[in-house]
């Protein structure tokens, strides 16, 4: 890293690329989380989080400025439960997960985007694929995940998606295909206050 002083006389740190990948590679199995509404001690959290997710591998929980935290996880597989298994509650307040982003700040920092499962209740199962699926879900969100029984169509009453949802902006209630109106349902989001 080298460093230059800038016009105002502040130093200027400068990052390369390999110095970049370097430090972000321990964090590609993290997620930033957050109780919405609530101020919860980290070994409470810790406690909870460990109950619910039950990880088989080492998970860490480190407690960052301005109630978020970090999980990091050595297992994908409790990644993955962690990051697509909620929505999650802690004392009746939403536990807002979202992906690891390089440079996450917490100062003036508000909960923006979460991840949440969106329900299709009623669409024809001929819609149940998943490159489709992912095509609604962007109306909504960002789709991260399908849910496994959804592209398999094994159930047929509903398909589901996890999506990244900007909470700043209104929630979408439906969507139209071929001329007809379509209901979106969103799991645990009731709970969120806006």
């Amino acid at each position: 890293m080298e460093s230059d002083f800038s016009a105002e006389g502040f130093s200027v740190i400068k990052v390369t690329k390999e110095e970049k990948e370097r430090l972000r590679r321990p964090w590609r199995r993290s997620l930033i989380l957050r109780v919405l509404g609530r101020t919860v001690s980290y070994s409470y959290l810790h406690q909870r989080l460990t109950r619910m997710w039950k990880p088989e591998a080492v998970f860490d929980l480190i407690a960052l400025n301005n109630d978020f935290f970090i999980g990091k996880f050595e297992s994908l597989r409790d990644y993955d439960t962690a990051k697509f298994g909620g929505p999650w509650m802690i004392l009746d307040h939403y536990v807002t997960v979202q992906e690891w982003e390089p440079n996450f700040d917490t100062r003036n920092r508000k909960t923006q985007k979460i991840l949440a499962w969106i329900c299709f209740p009623a669409i024809p199962i001929e819609y149940f694929d998943d490159e489709f699926l992912k095509k609604i879900g962007k109306t909504i969100g960002r789709p991260v995940r399908i849910d496994t029984t959804t592209s398999l169509a094994s159930i047929g009453k509903f398909a589901r998606v996890c999506v990244e949802l900007d909470i700043t902006k209104p929630l979408v209630s439906k969507f139209v295909l071929h001329e007809a109106d379509w209901p979106i349902e969103y799991e645990g989001i009731h709970l969120i206050c806006f």
